[in-house]
């Protein structure tokens, strides 16, 4: 009905702590242990159980489990890979995700790079189908995690090359993690057959790139990483296996661009679109996508043309946080109307980002007087 858990990572800073379960001969439990520390790089993990039932336990070859686990350190931006060197992956938090492995998936080749003299290349051309008789493998390159502080956004460019193996399709994916890897996003790039060919017309043979023209520089940002609390991403390079032929990716770089010291975006959420009443209360929410926590800030509304109505606020949001306050109490007709709602001098100074400050919604007030018959 109880035993007693202790826990230590790389063998320091043992914790311990004792479970009530309710646990019969022969079943088992999942059960949650306190949290700790890991360093970046190889960790171990070393659990022992011990006094169940407050008893001494009868066989304690069994009490004592280990397991390693790896922590890549966080990328550096700006970052550059052009596979110069001959360790693949990069001993760098890179990866590889090959769900069929040991079947073909990217690696290391010096058969062609741009610039240098090796790019990473996934063989599609050799890459049959599968046991069922199906092609559609995946096979993700990942980078290393990187923080999205201090950034609101980061531009990914990097060169490709393939020729199209004739009526085949094979794909190339920008796909984007904010769990480490777990699951995965379109990041706005995908490309295949005719569309991802560097190289006019078809080829029937192995596709290597022999020149620097037969290349092409492809460029994406991911941005919103406040809106969509975004606090870690790795980015993946997918690819969709068709059976037809060569992809190289080479000179990868991704640079982040920092966000503005004073950033303030409003976000209305009351009145809703339809109300019955003609008296409500407007209410907006504040995001701070700034780096200096704010402290302070005008909110200003009006409906249609009238008077401007400003509330300040005082508080303190840290980058990313928000918060919804209650504006002063308005009135409107029946019929159709505009709310403006907008924010200035965040912290008192200028906002350096004006572009997100102002916000309008069309809404309706509906009579609830009964209509006659």
């Amino acid at each position: 009905t109880s035993v007693t858990i202790t826990s230590t990572i790389n063998g320091l800073s043992p914790v311990s702590s004792t479970l009530n379960v309710n646990l019969a001969t022969g079943k088992s439990v999942i059960v949650a242990i306190a949290p700790q520390i890991a360093v970046s790089g190889i960790n171990t993990l070393k659990i022992i159980i011990s006094d169940p039932n407050n008893g001494i336990d009868a066989n304690t070859d069994n009490n004592e489990i280990f397991t390693s686990f790896i922590v890549a350190p966080l990328l550096i931006l700006p970052y550059t890979e052009s596979f110069q060197s001959a360790t693949f992956p990069p001993a760098n938090g890179s990866g590889i995700i090959n769900p069929d492995a040991p079947e073909t998936t990217w690696v290391r080749t010096t058969l062609a790079g741009r610039p240098g003299n090796a790019s990473m290349r996934i063989n599609c051309f050799d890459y049959g189908a599968d046991a069922n008789g199906k092609v559609g493998q995946r096979d993700i390159y990942k980078l290393p995690s990187f923080s999205t502080n201090p950034y609101d956004s980061v531009a990914l460019t990097f060169n490709v090359a393939y020729r199209q193996y004739p009526d085949v399709n094979d794909s190339l994916n920008i796909i984007y993690s904010t769990d480490c890897g777990q699951n995965w996003k379109p990041a706005g790039y995908s490309k295949g057959g005719a569309d991802l060919s560097t190289v006019n017309g078809t080829i029937t043979t192995s596709f290597v790139p022999s020149n620097a023209s037969q290349w092409r520089t492809e460029r994406l940002v991911l941005k919103d990483f406040c809106p969509n609390n975004i606090k870690n991403v790795v980015i993946g390079f997918e690819s969709v296996n068709d059976y037809g032929n060569n992809i190289y990716v080479d000179s990868i770089n991704v640079v982040g661009f920092s966000a503005k010291r004073k950033n303030a975006a409003i976000v209305i959420s009351q009145p809703l679109s339809a109300i019955c009443v003609p008296g409500f209360t407007p209410a907006a929410t504040i995001i701070n996508l700034g780096l200096d926590t704010l402290n302070a800030i005008k909110v200003i509304y009006r409906i249609d043309d009238g008077a401007e109505i400003t509330t300040n606020w005082v508080g303190k949001l840290a980058k990313c946080d928000k918060t919804s306050i209650s504006l002063p109490a308005a009135n409107a007709t029946v019929g159709t109307h505009i709310i403006s709602v907008y924010t200035s001098l965040p912290n008192g100074e200028a906002d350096q980002f004006t572009q997100n400050d102002t916000l309008r919604k069309t809404f309706s007030v509906f009579s609830t007087a009964p209509t006659s018959t």
